[in-house]
């Protein structure tokens, strides 16, 4: 056969059954007018009908990966700044908590059942708070 076409040298890299190459290397000299549709069918054994369904889905399959895309880099997923706002916004919550239970255990803390109350008050809160500190 000697020389390999341009198109040959184009397929060969791509992830493909040697059959899917010769079909698509066969359907491009065809549409180029290289060669007639009756010596692609003879060349691939197949009817003018299997034919044309294959090269309109080629053709479709062209269209579509090559419709425009959104412009510039697509974004990104998260910065790593917005994690870091996470943490930081479920420590101050936690801080918050820990501080209304210090206030409201100075309060009972000169009273007569002050060990008893704090008891359940760091219960309550640690309840509220996943028990994670």
């Amino acid at each position: 056969m000697g020389r390999k076409s341009e198109t040959e040298s184009l397929l060969q890299p791509m992830e493909a059954s040697e059959e899917a190459r010769e079909r698509v290397k066969v359907m491009l000299l065809t549409l180029a007018g290289q060669w007639s549709v009756q010596d692609g069918l003879d060349r691939l054994g197949l009817s003018r009908t299997r034919f044309q369904t294959l090269r309109r889905r080629m053709l479709q399959g062209a269209l579509v990966a090559l419709e425009p895309g959104a412009a510039g880099r697509p974004r990104s997923v998260a910065p790593p700044e917005d994690a870091r706002v996470h943490v930081l916004r479920c420590e101050l919550n936690h801080l918050k908590r820990e501080l209304r239970l210090a206030r409201v255990s100075l309060e009972i803390a000169e009273g007569p059942v002050a060990a008893a109350v704090q008891r359940r008050l760091a219960e309550r809160f640690a309840s509220q708070d996943g028990g994670a500190r």
